[in-house]
Protein backbone atom coordinates (compact mmCIF):
# COMPACT_ATOMS: atom_id res chain seq x y z
CA UNK A 1 0.00 0.00 0.00
CA UNK A 2 1.46 3.16 -1.28
CA UNK A 3 1.01 6.75 -0.11
CA UNK A 4 -1.15 7.25 -3.36
CA UNK A 5 -3.54 4.11 -2.60
CA UNK A 6 -4.16 4.69 1.05
CA UNK A 7 -7.58 5.80 1.92
CA UNK A 8 -8.08 9.14 2.60
CA UNK A 9 -10.29 7.95 5.26
CA UNK A 10 -6.52 6.57 7.23
CA UNK A 11 -5.50 9.99 7.30
CA UNK A 12 -8.17 11.72 9.10
CA UNK A 13 -8.23 8.01 11.45
CA UNK A 14 -4.63 8.87 12.27
CA UNK A 15 -4.90 12.78 12.99
CA UNK A 16 -7.52 11.74 15.40
CA UNK A 17 -6.26 9.07 17.10
CA UNK A 18 -3.20 11.24 17.51
CA UNK A 19 -5.19 13.98 18.98
CA UNK A 20 -6.95 11.82 20.99
CA UNK A 21 -4.12 9.85 22.75
CA UNK A 22 -2.57 13.65 23.32
CA UNK A 23 0.76 12.83 21.15
CA UNK A 24 0.45 15.08 18.79
CA UNK A 25 3.84 16.49 19.76
CA UNK A 26 5.59 13.83 20.00
CA UNK A 27 4.24 12.53 16.29
CA UNK A 28 5.20 15.17 14.58
CA UNK A 29 8.87 15.50 16.27
CA UNK A 30 9.25 11.57 14.75
CA UNK A 31 7.67 12.02 11.56
CA UNK A 32 9.20 14.87 10.95
CA UNK A 33 12.81 12.59 11.20
CA UNK A 34 11.09 9.99 9.54
CA UNK A 35 8.31 10.60 7.21
CA UNK A 36 8.60 6.86 6.50
CA UNK A 37 7.04 6.29 9.86
CA UNK A 38 4.11 8.39 9.36
CA UNK A 39 3.23 6.27 5.93
CA UNK A 40 3.70 3.08 8.28
CA UNK A 41 1.07 4.51 10.60
CA UNK A 42 -1.61 5.21 7.78
CA UNK A 43 -0.86 1.46 6.69
CA UNK A 44 -1.66 0.38 10.44
CA UNK A 45 -4.61 2.28 10.68
CA UNK A 46 -5.97 1.12 7.29
CA UNK A 47 -4.92 -2.58 8.35
CA UNK A 48 -6.58 -2.58 12.00
CA UNK A 49 -8.63 0.46 11.75
CA UNK A 50 -10.17 2.15 14.89
CA UNK A 51 -13.05 -1.22 15.20
CA UNK A 52 -10.92 -3.17 16.52
CA UNK A 53 -10.94 -3.89 20.14
CA UNK A 54 -9.63 -6.16 22.77
CA UNK A 55 -10.73 -5.97 26.69
CA UNK A 56 -12.58 -2.68 25.60
CA UNK A 57 -9.49 -0.87 24.14
CA UNK A 58 -8.79 -0.17 20.60
CA UNK A 59 -5.93 -2.16 19.40
CA UNK A 60 -4.89 0.73 16.83
CA UNK A 61 -4.41 3.06 20.07
CA UNK A 62 -2.33 1.09 21.98
CA UNK A 63 0.01 0.35 19.19
CA UNK A 64 0.23 3.89 17.93
CA UNK A 65 0.52 5.46 21.94
CA UNK A 66 3.33 2.89 22.73
CA UNK A 67 5.43 2.90 18.94
CA UNK A 68 5.02 7.00 19.36
CA UNK A 69 5.99 7.15 22.44
CA UNK A 70 8.56 4.66 22.40
CA UNK A 71 9.62 6.46 19.43
CA UNK A 72 9.91 9.83 20.75
CA UNK A 73 12.19 8.94 24.10
CA UNK A 74 15.20 7.97 21.24
CA UNK A 75 17.03 9.61 18.79
CA UNK A 76 18.55 8.29 15.71
CA UNK A 77 17.41 4.72 14.25
CA UNK A 78 17.01 3.76 17.66
CA UNK A 79 13.47 6.26 17.04
CA UNK A 80 12.61 3.55 13.91
CA UNK A 81 13.55 0.56 16.04
CA UNK A 82 10.86 1.53 19.17
CA UNK A 83 8.66 2.37 16.93
CA UNK A 84 8.42 -1.10 15.00
CA UNK A 85 8.84 -3.09 18.53
CA UNK A 86 5.70 -0.32 19.93
CA UNK A 87 3.26 -1.63 16.64
CA UNK A 88 4.66 -5.13 17.12
CA UNK A 89 3.30 -5.49 20.80
CA UNK A 90 -0.29 -5.11 19.88
CA UNK A 91 0.54 -9.22 18.26
CA UNK A 92 -0.65 -10.87 21.06
CA UNK A 93 -4.15 -8.32 21.46
CA UNK A 94 -4.71 -9.66 17.33
CA UNK A 95 -3.93 -13.20 18.23
CA UNK A 96 -6.61 -13.26 20.63
CA UNK A 97 -9.87 -11.85 18.37
CA UNK A 98 -12.19 -12.92 15.65
CA UNK A 99 -12.54 -10.24 13.31
CA UNK A 100 -15.80 -10.43 10.88
CA UNK A 101 -17.31 -8.26 8.59
CA UNK A 102 -20.77 -8.83 6.89
CA UNK A 103 -20.98 -9.33 3.53
CA UNK A 104 -24.03 -8.09 0.79
CA UNK A 105 -25.51 -10.77 1.78
CA UNK A 106 -25.42 -10.97 5.50
CA UNK A 107 -22.60 -13.47 5.90
CA UNK A 108 -20.06 -12.51 8.11
CA UNK A 109 -16.45 -12.92 6.40
CA UNK A 110 -13.76 -13.66 8.54
CA UNK A 111 -10.83 -11.71 8.54
CA UNK A 112 -7.44 -13.50 8.06
CA UNK A 113 -5.05 -10.80 7.93
CA UNK A 114 -4.38 -10.91 4.37
CA UNK A 115 -5.58 -7.81 3.58
CA UNK A 116 -6.00 -4.61 5.88
CA UNK A 117 -9.19 -4.51 7.29
CA UNK A 118 -10.17 -1.38 5.77
CA UNK A 119 -9.76 -2.98 2.42
CA UNK A 120 -11.97 -5.68 3.29
CA UNK A 121 -15.04 -3.83 4.46
CA UNK A 122 -14.20 -1.50 1.57
CA UNK A 123 -14.54 -4.87 -0.96
CA UNK A 124 -18.14 -5.70 0.76
CA UNK A 125 -19.42 -2.34 0.74
CA UNK A 126 -20.09 -2.40 5.10
CA UNK A 127 -19.26 -0.83 7.86
CA UNK A 128 -20.54 -3.75 10.18
CA UNK A 129 -17.54 -5.88 12.31
CA UNK A 130 -18.00 -7.97 14.61
CA UNK A 131 -15.12 -8.91 16.97
CA UNK A 132 -15.23 -11.52 19.45
CA UNK A 133 -13.06 -13.96 21.63
CA UNK A 134 -10.77 -16.39 19.32
CA UNK A 135 -9.99 -19.64 21.69
CA UNK A 136 -8.16 -20.89 20.89
CA UNK A 137 -5.52 -17.84 19.96
CA UNK A 138 -3.77 -17.61 16.95
CA UNK A 139 0.05 -18.49 17.15
CA UNK A 140 1.85 -14.80 17.15
CA UNK A 141 4.60 -15.96 14.85
CA UNK A 142 2.49 -15.79 11.57
CA UNK A 143 -0.02 -12.73 12.66
CA UNK A 144 3.25 -10.74 13.93
CA UNK A 145 4.48 -11.16 10.24
CA UNK A 146 1.44 -10.43 8.31
CA UNK A 147 1.18 -7.24 10.52
CA UNK A 148 4.66 -6.07 10.00
CA UNK A 149 5.00 -7.09 6.27
CA UNK A 150 1.40 -4.62 5.83
CA UNK A 151 2.63 -1.87 7.90
CA UNK A 152 6.68 -1.49 6.89
CA UNK A 153 8.85 -1.37 4.61
CA UNK A 154 11.91 -3.67 4.31
CA UNK A 155 14.33 -0.30 5.15
CA UNK A 156 12.01 -0.09 7.69
CA UNK A 157 12.46 -3.30 9.23
CA UNK A 158 16.54 -3.79 8.64
CA UNK A 159 16.89 -0.27 10.99
CA UNK A 160 14.56 -2.09 13.63
CA UNK A 161 17.09 -5.02 13.44
CA UNK A 162 14.18 -7.15 13.21
CA UNK A 163 13.92 -9.72 13.90
CA UNK A 164 16.64 -10.11 16.10
CA UNK A 165 15.75 -8.09 19.23
CA UNK A 166 12.14 -8.11 18.49
CA UNK A 167 9.53 -9.85 20.57
CA UNK A 168 5.69 -9.58 21.07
Amino acid sequence: MTEKTIPRSCTEILELTIRHLGKKNEAKRVFLLWPNLKLASLRLCAFLSPFLLQDERVILDIALDRAIEAAAKETGSNQVKAFVAGVFSVVKDLCAIQVSVQDADDNWVIWDFEEPIIELMHAHRRDRVQVRPRDPAFEEGPVGVALLSRVFTIRDLMLAEFPTEMKA
